[in-house]
C-alpha cells in the first residue's frame, strides 16, 4: 500500500497522468472524427476499385513499422532542414520548434499518431457503412435528406457500436503507446507518459516495486475507462 501512497504524492506520476489524458483525448476524438469523415467519403465514390484504391492508400501508415514511422516524423520535424519548416517558409510562416518546444512536442505526436492510425479505423468505418440498408437510405433520399442528413440522423446512430468499439480500442492503444514518446519525446517532461514513466521507474532508475505499482494503476485506469464506455454504450442502447 506504501507505493500506492507514493503515487498519490508523486507530481511526477499526475504529470504523466495529465499527459496521458490529453495525448488520448485528442488522438480519439481527432482519429475518429478523421476516419470517420474519410470512409464516409470514401463510400461516396463510385466503383468498388476505386474505393479499394483509396482504402489502400490511407491504410499503407498502418502497415509500416512503428520505428520506421517515428523516424520520418522526426526528419519531417526538424527545426533546420525539416520538410514542414521548409513548407512553412514558402507560405511565410517562420519556423516552428516542433519536438523541441513543450507546448508543441505533445501535439506533434498525436499528429504523427492520427496519421498513423487513419486507414484502420477508415476500413472498420467503411465496413460499418455498406452494412447500413441501402434501401433505407434511397428512401430518406426520395424525401429530400442530403447526405447531410442522412449521415447525422442514419448514418451516425447505426454505427454506435462501430464508434463504442473505436473509442474502446482507441483509449487502450493510446495508454500503451512507448516507441513514439520514448523515442520523440519534448522537452520538460512534455511528453512523457504513464508508461514511459514506469519504463524510467523499472528500467533506469530500478525502482521496481514502484514501477509495479504505477503499471498496476495503468490497468486500472483502462480497466474503468472501459467500463465506463460500456456503461455509456448500453445507456444509449435503452434511449
Amino acid at each position: 500500500m506504501r507505493k500506492y501512497e507514493r503515487a498519490r504524492n508523486d507530481d511526477y506520476f499526475w504529470k504523466a497522468l495529465r499527459v496521458t489524458v490529453m495525448l488520448s483525448v485528442a488522438e480519439i476524438v481527432t482519429g475518429i472524427f478523421a476516419s470517420f469523415l474519410v470512409a464516409l467519403g470514401i463510400s461516396q465514390m463510385r466503383g468498388a476499385k476505386r474505393q479499394r484504391a483509396f482504402l489502400g492508400i490511407f491504410y499503407l501508415p498502418v502497415v509500416i513499422p512503428s520505428i520506421v514511422t517515428v523516424l520520418l516524423w522526426r526528419f519531417l520535424y526538424l527545426p533546420s532542414g525539416g520538410v514542414f519548416n521548409n513548407v512553412l517558409g514558402r507560405i511565410g510562416i517562420p519556423a516552428q520548434p516542433f519536438l523541441n518546444s513543450p507546448s508543441q512536442a505533445l501535439w506533434c505526436i498525436v499528429a504523427m499518431v492520427v496519421w498513423a492510425n487513419l486507414g484502420g479505423s477508415a476500413i472498420i468505418f467503411f465496413a460499418g457503412i455498406n452494412e447500413v440498408s441501402t434501401d433505407l437510405l434511397e428512401a430518406s433520399r426520395l424525401d429530400g435528406a442530403g447526405l447531410w442528413h442522412q449521415t447525422i440522423d442514419i448514418i451516425v446512430p447505426l454505427l454506435r457500436p462501430v464508434f463504442f468499439y473505436q473509442i474502446v480500442v482507441s483509449v487502450i492503444a493510446t495508454v500503451q503507446m512507448f516507441e513514439q514518446f520514448y523515442l520523440l519525446s519534448g522537452p520538460a517532461f512534455s511528453t512523457r507518459t504513464l508508461v514511459v514513466y514506469t519504463y524510467e521507474l523499472g528500467f533506469k532508475t530500478l525502482n521496481l516495486g514502484y514501477g509495479a505499482a504505477v503499471s498496476i494503476l495503468i490497468f486500472l485506469l483502462l480497466l474503468i475507462a472501459t467500463a465506463f464506455q460500456f456503461w455509456q454504450f448500453l445507456a444509449s442502447r435503452r434511449t
